[in-house]
């Protein structure tokens, strides 16, 4: 399908930023950036994983490209911008990261969304983004691929 990005490990490709995500974190546990299996909160954990491509990227998509006729709240897998806004807002508040103290692959995934949205004015900048994606941007793996970019 053309589908960027896309990684290869060994014989498997994976394509999708939230499946690669999950594949690496569960392939290489000692980084520390899954909840592991059997973990009360791994089903926290996968929400955020999923809830990037989802609900905030489909939320900011629309709204750039917004449509001819407004949609039915109800037939938005996310609801509606602000509701999308509002619960991530909330969640990375609580912080410093969506499972508090661990940083996780869901922090690369709903991060990179906030980082780049709010590059392209299409994420608000609300002080709980602007402060999460400081966070990010801090970390020395960021800085590394900053650099490379």
């Amino acid at each position: 399908m053309g589908k960027v990005p896309a990684l290869r490990h060994g014989d498997t490709v994976i394509t999708e930023v939230a499946a690669i995500c999950t594949y690496l974190a569960d392939e290489f546990p000692n980084a520390k950036l899954n909840v592991p299996i059997g973990t009360p909160q791994r089903g926290v954990y996968l929400k955020w994983l999923f809830s990037g491509p989802g609900c905030l990227e489909a939320a900011v998509i629309d709204r750039a490209a917004p449509r001819k006729d407004e949609p039915r709240r109800a037939m938005l897998g996310y609801g509606d911008f602000d509701t999308t806004m509002d619960v991530v807002a909330a969640a990375i508040a609580k912080g410093p990261y969506l499972m508090g103290e661990q940083f996780t692959a869901a922090d690369v995934v709903i991060g990179a969304n906030i980082r780049w949205g709010m590059m392209f004015k299409m994420v608000p900048e609300r002080p709980e983004f602007v402060a999460y994606a400081a966070r990010l941007a801090a970390r020395p793996a960021a800085q590394r691929a900053d650099a490379k970019d």
